[in-house]
């Protein structure tokens, strides 16, 4: 949540404009009722035409006003909600970019995918219910109520006891959905990663004919996402016809029982249709006010989530005092006592490694699968941090390094071949966007294969 706050404090000033408009939305619903029930009163009843033209040319300018305010508020809400999210998610992939493969792994990358998609999607719709819906529901029930109070009291408790069945029922139906949210998210984790796994291993899956299996897996996965789906929108979706059943119930008693103040000469008709709006408007602001809630437990899961990644600092840094290669610095490295275990690991997978690495000579390590190969290779560009020992470029710890200054010295070639999106070009030039077409072509002609492109 502090990493939304933070990001929220660079729209305050759109956020005032936007309560300023919503204040006049709710001003132009709570001022209408009033004029048309002297319109009913004084007009209409008492056969006063000039009553009838001035308030109704009023009831005009104010809906037309009401109108513009509701725009301008629904543009402002979307406008704060997808820039905050815009900035959310760019803040999540600085993150994630900044991770060690230590860090990384502390999160599945199907998981990582959803949080930087789904979850601030859920983040970013919950925002804009909030600033359209929340600020305003909330005022209108206070003032129609007031003015429902104002045009018949006796009537007041028709709506006091609608208010409470509907705050039964959300309450009773909050405390069966809440805890099915948390759980929905970590279905489409399980979604994601069972795609992301079909996907990365397709050829092993062909290889060993195992579609029919994997496809079971992902059905699996599917039916039962979709399973809980179904019970929280099902159980939502009961909202909609108790509020019909409270406000349609509600009507009837409000005309039943104003029909027989009228009859009694204690309230007037115009009293009546006012406070029958003003009722409305209450029931209304409760439903939502309810909408708004049924997306504010899912999204605070999804920013719990997005916050877990922000919370997690980078185990691998720049150092505070950073030291610099010597000039003639030539690329010798040299492993001194070297032990690295893995994170929550119970023993370590390397232990008092030492060697030389000399510059223009060749070193190999060779050694069964699981014996630390790739570890150790993953050392030098600090992918992890040595447990113990030191590890050295030309005499300086590569822990004494600024990252940027250790991976401009370091040619990687990673075992698995990755392809980032574009030309085969842009791809060879990754590792320096200086490189320009005709040194990329050069070095094609160079390769056994002939020209690159």
């Amino acid at each position: 949540m502090k990493h939304i706050l933070r990001i929220f404090r660079g729209y305050w000033l759109l956020f005032i404009i936007l309560i300023g408009f919503t204040y006049g939305v709710v001003m132009a619903n709570l001022w209408l009722p009033d004029k048309m029930s002297e319109i009913v009163n004084n007009g209409i009843i008492k056969q006063d035409m000039s009553a009838i033209w001035n308030n109704g040319l009023m009831m005009i300018l104010v809906t037309a006003a009401g109108g513009f305010c509701s725009i301008v508020v629904g543009f402002l809400a979307a406008r704060i909600a997808t820039g905050m999210a815009q900035k959310l998610r760019l803040k999540l992939f600085e993150r994630i970019e900044s991770f060690s493969l230590a860090d990384f792994n502390k999160f599945s990358t199907a998981s990582l995918i959803t949080r930087s998609t789904n979850d601030i999607q859920q983040i970013q719709t919950t925002s804009i219910m909030l600033l359209r819906l929340a600020l305003m529901a909330p005022i209108m029930a206070i003032g129609g109520l007031q003015k429902a109070m104002n045009n018949a009291p006796d009537l007041s408790w028709i709506i006091a006891l609608a208010v409470f069945i509907l705050l039964v029922v959300i309450a009773t139906l909050f405390t069966i959905a809440v805890p099915r949210f948390k759980k929905l998210q970590t279905l489409v984790d399980k979604l994601n990663l069972v795609a992301r796994e079909n996907l990365v291993g397709l050829k092993v899956i062909r290889a060993f004919h195992n579609e029919k299996i994997e496809q079971k897996k992902f059905q699996e996965a599917n039916v039962e996402l979709n399973r809980m789906n179904l019970f929280v929108n099902r159980l939502m979706m009961l909202l909609d016809p108790i509020m019909t059943l409270v406000m349609n119930f509600s009507s009837v008693a409000i005309v039943w029982f104003g029909a027989h103040l009228i009859s009694s000469g204690n309230l007037q008709i115009g009293n009546m249709m006012a406070f029958l709006e003003y009722a409305m408007q209450v029931i209304i602001s409760f439903l939502l006010l309810s909408m708004v809630f049924i997306m504010v437990p899912r999204a605070a899961v999804s920013v719990r989530r997005v916050g877990e990644v922000l919370d997690t600092l980078p185990s691998i840094t720049d150092p505070k005092s950073p030291k610099k290669l010597p000039k003639d610095a030539k690329g010798k490295i040299e492993f001194k006592d070297v032990t690295f275990t893995y994170p929550d690991a119970d023993l370590p997978v390397l232990s008092d490694i030492n060697f030389v690495a000399e510059p223009g000579q060749t070193t190999a390590f060779i050694g069964s699968t699981g014996s630390g190969k790739s570890t150790l290779i993953n050392l030098i560009p600090r992918f992890y941090d040595v447990s113990a020992g030191q590890i050295l470029l030309d005499g300086v710890d590569i822990r004494n390094l600024k990252l940027e200054d250790l991976s401009g010295q370091i040619g990687y070639v990673p075992q698995k071949g990755v392809l980032f999106s574009g030309t085969v070009a842009s791809n060879i030039k990754y590792g320096n966007a200086e490189v320009n077409d005709e040194l990329v072509e050069k070095s094609g002609q160079n390769c056994p294969s002939g020209r690159i492109y």
